[in-house]
């Protein structure tokens, strides 16, 4: 199973291309919904969740509403996440996951930013594909992605952007003349893709199906 990252800026379709590919992939997943986007994108297996504990139901596609669980819990955002990144690892280090299991994560820059990725989120990056656990995760902010969710991601998406700092951090992902070729181009609701062998094209979800075009 893959590590993911998606970057896109606000309506490009990140949240629905991150869900799709938990939908078509991942037999075995959690997803912390930021946002409340996801929610209505995989409507199928949505659990409110009131103490960590119940997590532990949580084995086949559910999202968690975080504003939900903090009215609930009394727990901020950050609390959530890192007791759900904690809890998982512990899963994993344990032998509970016998089949890979994916941790995906809605604007990540709500966790973590470019300069500090605090243990539990580390820990799932870093070391979680020992355990079979892989993480998908998607952002707005391009230059905030911490260097080691790329450095561990075997697939990278990014949507197009006009943005200076953007178009500085695609250049530095896929190379300048891919990313340049991507901009000319211009398909609508389209992703550059890098994949596990560092090809890069463009990639866009068509009727239920990941579509690849060369650049």
């Amino acid at each position: 199973m893959n590590s993911i990252v998606i970057m896109g800026r606000r309506g490009s379709g990140k949240t629905y291309l991150m869900s799709y590919l938990i939908y078509t992939r991942a037999q075995h997943s959690l997803s912390i919904d930021t946002l409340g986007d996801m929610e209505k994108i995989h409507k199928p297996f949505i659990l409110k969740i009131h103490t960590i504990p119940n997590i532990r139901l949580m084995i086949a596609h559910y999202s968690i509403p975080i504003p939900d669980w903090i009215r609930a819990s009394g727990m901020n955002s950050k609390e959530i996440a890192f007791n759900i990144c904690d809890l998982i690892m512990d899963y994993g280090k344990k032998g509970y996951f016998q089949y890979p299991f994916v941790i995906a994560i809605d604007e990540i820059q709500t966790y973590c930013d470019r300069f500090e990725l605090m243990s539990p989120l580390n820990n799932i990056v870093n070391i979680g594909r020992h355990y079979n656990i892989s993480f998908y995760v998607n952002s707005r902010r391009y230059p905030e992605i911490h260097k080691d969710f790329i450095g561990n991601a075997e697939e990278i998406f990014a949507g197009p952007t006009m943005d200076v700092n953007d178009i500085k951090r695609m250049c530095e992902i896929f190379g300048k003349d891919n990313t340049n070729r991507f901009v000319n181009r211009n398909i609508a609701n389209s992703f550059l893709y890098r994949n596990n062998t560092d090809n890069v094209c463009i990639a866009r979800v068509e009727n239920n199906q990941l579509v690849l075009y060369e650049l």
